[in-house]
């Protein structure tokens, strides 16, 4: 009879650890399914980043010739302009005699709003 129990003990182990070796297959098998889809998603990311990657070249080309063009219109801007006749002194005459002719007229107000 205890042979026949420790047979049996046996058995019982043995379902016991198959059992849960089961489930322990089950979790990896849910862990490998969550690291494929994450695998999946990084790889998708990958080809989004070498697109991306891939597309500045062509807007460095793009804009190269765009600031040429500038560069050039710049330079016709340049070469058309013209001096401007006349000085900045006698600019500067100008604004100063402006400037005292309003000065003067700010105190003959004074002088008018004054006397009220």
């Amino acid at each position: 009879m205890a042979l026949v129990e420790s047979v049996c003990d046996e058995i019982k182990s043995l379902n016991n650890t198959q059992a849960a070796i089961r489930r322990n297959k089950a979790e990896l098998k849910a862990k490998c399914d969550r690291l494929l889809q994450e695998l999946s998603k990084v790889n998708q990311e990958i080809d989004t980043a070498d697109h991306d990657l891939s597309q500045i070249p062509l807007a460095i080309t793009r804009l190269e010739g765009e600031r040429q063009k500038h560069a050039r219109q710049a330079y016709q801007l340049h070469k058309s302009l013209r001096p401007i006749p006349g000085s900045s002194k006698n600019d500067n005459h100008v604004i100063e005699n402006v400037d005292q002719v309003h000065l003067r007229a700010l105190r003959v107000i004074q002088e008018a709003l004054g006397s009220l």
